[in-house]
């Protein structure tokens, strides 16, 4: 009985993990009509329904917590995922930066809400309320994603993480808390990355410009600590472009 239980559940997880590799290389795009689900769309068109999308669904673990996890806003916005090159549109998601897991909202009537969360290692990009992400390995990690700052002769991406710590808030039991986003910048040129670390990194990447760069980082008054993706993408099309006049 035992062994019949194991076969039987061995076989499931490997159409699971193992089916969707045959997906690998073809490139689709999934439109989903509105109030269509991913789910039902998937299986429609390709005929292996909840394979390619398959996830744990999500229980809320951080209902105690002080704060929240997610990127930017505790609030599902639109946006889209790309898994095992499928690209799936119009989607609500989640980005949960502590974990770095993306949690998909799945309608299935008017009344009923859940989310699911993709398995990390099939999502190579996805997009949520505007902000570009994708998978690098930058700093030490393994594979995380980073929103995509800039994109140039030279590229820029942001890592966004947040800390949890234990707190003191509920007295019967144990309780965590979150704190504030936190971001880093990496500069990517002819191959190599650079952890930002302000006007010096530019100047080690553009010796020849340091009057240049100084004078513009003074007079926008440019500080690390505060500096946008805006902030940073303008910065680094003014170094290039001086770079390219000479």
């Amino acid at each position: 009985m035992w062994l019949k239980y194991i076969v039987k559940n061995w076989l499931f997880l490997l159409c699971i993990y193992v089916s969707p590799i045959d997906l690998l290389g073809q490139h689709y795009m999934v439109e989903l009509a509105p109030g269509e689900d991913l789910f039902q769309a998937v299986g429609q068109k390709y005929g292996t329904g909840d394979v390619l999308v398959s996830g744990k669904f999500f229980e809320n673990i951080y209902v105690n917590d002080l704060g929240h996890p997610y990127f930017n806003q505790d609030e599902y916005k639109k946006g889209h995922i790309v898994i095992h090159n499928l690209k799936f549109e119009d989607l609500k998601l989640k980005y949960n930066v502590w974990d770095q897991t993306l949690l998909v909202q799945r309608n299935k009537n008017s009344n009923y809400k859940t989310s699911y969360m993709p398995p990390v290692d099939f999502i190579s990009e996805f997009v949520i309320d505007g902000h570009q992400f994708k998978k690098c390995n930058l700093n030490g990690k393994g594979n995380c994603f980073y929103e995509e700052i800039y994109n140039g002769d030279m590229s820029c991406l942001c890592y966004w993480e947040k800390d949890r710590s234990e707190s003191a808030h509920k007295v019967s039991f144990m309780a965590h808390k979150f704190s504030e986003q936190k971001k880093k910048f990496y500069l990517i040129s002819n191959g190599t990355h650079y952890i930002f670390k302000g006007k010096k990194t530019l100047i080690k990447l553009f010796p020849e410009h340091k009057k240049q760069i100084s004078k513009y980082i003074n007079e926008h008054d440019i500080k690390q600590y505060k500096l946008t993706g805006t902030d940073m993408a303008n910065l680094l099309a003014f170094c290039e472009k001086i770079s390219k006049n000479g």
